[in-house]
Formats: C-alpha cells, sequence, structure tokens
C-alpha cells in the first residue's frame, strides 16, 4: 500500500498548522481566528467597512453566525455596525481605529508565520506554488458552482 500523503491531506496539515499558529498569537490579544480574519477584510476594504451580506457570503457562515462575531467585535469596541441612511435593511460592518491599530500589530506576526512556511522555497518555488495553488483553488472552485 502506498503511504505518500495525497494533497488534500498535505493541505489540510498546512492549514492545520498556520489555524494553530494563528489561534496562538490571536488568544494573546483575545481574539479568534475568525474575529481576526473579519478584522483583516475591513482593514482591506474600501473605506475598512463591507456589509454583512457579503461578510457572510465570503466567510460562507450563516447571518446568525456572522451577526455573533460582529457582536463580539462590537462588545470590543475593535468595529461599528450601522445600516445605510438609503436603506434601512443593509448592515454594515466598519473597523474602529482600535481595529486598525490591532490589524497593524498582527500584521507582522502573520507575515512571520507565512515566511517561516515558506522559508525551505526558492523565490522561484514561491512563485511556483503560488500559482499552482492558485489553480487549484480555480479548479475546485468552479467544480462547486
Amino acid at each position: 500500500m502506498d503511504s505518500t500523503p495525497t494533497f488534500g491531506y498535505l493541505i489540510k496539515c498546512i492549514h492545520h498548522r498556520l489555524h494553530a499558529e494563528a489561534a496562538r498569537h490571536f488568544s494573546d490579544i483575545d481574539l479568534t481566528p475568525a474575529q481576526a480574519h473579519i478584522l483583516i477584510v475591513l482593514h482591506r476594504a474600501v473605506d475598512e467597512t463591507a456589509r454583512m451580506k457579503e461578510l457572510e457570503r465570503d466567510f460562507h457562515c450563516a447571518q446568525s453566525t456572522m451577526a455573533g462575531l460582529v457582536n463580539r467585535l462590537e462588545k470590543k469596541r475593535l468595529v461599528v455596525s450601522f445600516t445605510l441612511s438609503e436603506d434601512r435593511r443593509i448592515k454594515c460592518v466598519r473597523l474602529t481605529d482600535e481595529g486598525r491599530a490591532l490589524c497593524d500589530r498582527s500584521r507582522a506576526s502573520i507575515a512571520s508565520a507565512e515566511a517561516a512556511m515558506l522559508s525551505g522555497l526558492s523565490n522561484a518555488e514561491k512563485e511556483q506554488a503560488y500559482a499552482l495553488l492558485e489553480k487549484m483553488y480555480a479548479s475546485i472552485s468552479s467544480s462547486v458552482n
């Protein structure tokens, strides 16, 4: 029997290690990886703001799950939620100054974890790995939709 790990297994192992490292880092600043990910997404968004429906879609989660995550971030004063004046049915979330500062401080830790993961690769190998991962993601995304 072939004992070579499958692609899926190796990807799962990498994800597990990265998630564990993120959980360790973010627990030091009282965040879960999911909460930190929301802050990072908002930090990259136009005006550091996103609609709740966009976050639910991007995170592949139910409205109730996202509402709970955002509520906990609001209690920590890292985000604020509001409705659009032109359509009160649309709820948005915006990063606060405190949330932005936390994202800025976390960037170095995230970059360090990624650098450690890629440290055994040359620049050409990094580019090739990135291109292959993008291609794999595109293939699996198109087969699901």
